[in-house]
């Protein structure tokens, strides 16, 4: 038990970090927000963790090597699964890309914090907070980033 308390830190890590980005989708009323990619970011994390660690006893040294990057790669692949389910397409537009990407964002920040990245995993959820595009023009809520560019109030 003690020699597996140093797994809680990246664990605790994944929790604030994908907490930070689901609560700012879910103070914008995303589907996805707080506990939905609080829980991807935790699932990554644990398989990236259970990669990395869980199977030293039942693999007899020289015999096997383990490669916890494939338990990463699963993670990726299922994620990115779940993110072409969130988009829909109608009428010529597609709507839940952002929240497919953020997910599969608090999937990166699990895996990162479990291999022991921290660094990379805490620069990670900053981008999120990067200014919207206006879906209007003549919005009077936006305010002018670059001339290009407007942002939602």
């Amino acid at each position: 038990m003690a020699d597996q308390m140093h797994i809680l830190g990246p664990l605790a890590l994944t929790v604030v970090l994908s907490s930070v980005i689901g609560l700012e989708r879910e103070l914008r009323r995303k589907l996805a927000g707080l506990r939905a990619h609080t829980l991807v970011g935790l699932g990554a994390a644990m398989f990236t963790l259970a990669g990395k660690y869980g199977f030293n006893d039942v693999v007899a040294p020289g015999l096997a090597v383990l490669n916890p990057a494939q338990m990463a790669s699963q993670v990726i692949t299922g994620i990115g699964f779940v993110g072409g389910g969130i988009i829909v397409v109608r009428h010529g537009s597609a709507r839940g890309i952002i929240t497919a990407a953020s997910i599969w964002v608090v999937a990166a920040v699990g895996v990162t914090a479990g291999t022991g990245l921290w660094v990379l995993a805490v620069a990670a959820p900053w981008p999120t907070s990067w200014p919207r595009r206006c879906t209007r023009r003549s919005s009077t809520s936006c305010t002018a980033v670059t001339p290009s560019l407007r942002a939602c109030a």
